[in-house]
C-alpha cells in the first residue's frame, strides 16, 4: 500500500484530472439571461406583427475583447417543429438584438424562440422563451 502522504498525492492528482477531464468535454451553458463568461443571452417570446412571426434574441457581450467574437443563432419553433434559422457572426464586443421571421399562416400555432451559440472563448450559450399561443 502507498505511505499516507503518497496516498493523499495520488487520490488528490486524481481528483484533479478527473475536473480537468469535465472541464474539456462538458459545455458551459447559460440559460435565461444568465450571464457566464463574456456574455448575457435571453430569448423574447415570439411576436405577431403584421403578417409576420419574429422571434429576438438579445445578446450581450459587452466584456468580449477586441479580438472576440461570438457566434449566435436565432430558431423559431411552430408547434415543436423548427421552421426558421438565422444565424450570425459579431466580432469585438456587443449589445445587439437579432432578430429573424417567418409569414403567418392560418388558425392559431404554439411559437417557441431558441437563441444559442458561443463566444471566442468557446462557452456556449442556449435560451429559450416560452411558448405562446398566436393566432394570424
Amino acid at each position: 500500500m502507498f505511505p499516507i502522504p503518497a496516498k493523499k498525492h495520488l487520490l488528490a492528482g486524481l481528483a484533479l484530472a478527473a475536473a480537468v477531464s469535465g472541464l474539456l468535454t462538458a459545455p458551459a451553458t447559460a440559460r435565461e439571461a444568465q450571464a457566464l463568461g463574456q456574455c448575457t443571452v435571453s430569448a423574447s417570446n415570439p411576436m405577431h406583427t403584421g403578417n409576420y412571426v419574429w422571434a429576438e434574441a438579445p445578446w450581450n457581450c459587452s466584456l468580449l475583447p477586441p479580438d472576440g467574437g461570438a457566434k449566435t443563432y436565432v430558431n423559431l419553433y411552430r408547434d415543436g417543429t423548427l421552421v426558421k434559422t438565422a444565424e450570425f457572426w459579431q466580432n469585438g464586443a456587443f449589445n445587439n438584438v437579432y432578430s429573424t421571421g417567418i409569414p403567418c399562416i392560418g388558425g392559431t400555432h404554439t411559437y417557441q424562440v431558441r437563441t444559442h451559440g458561443w463566444d471566442s472563448d468557446h462557452i456556449s450559450y442556449d435560451a429559450w422563451s416560452q411558448e405562446i399561443s398566436l393566432g394570424c
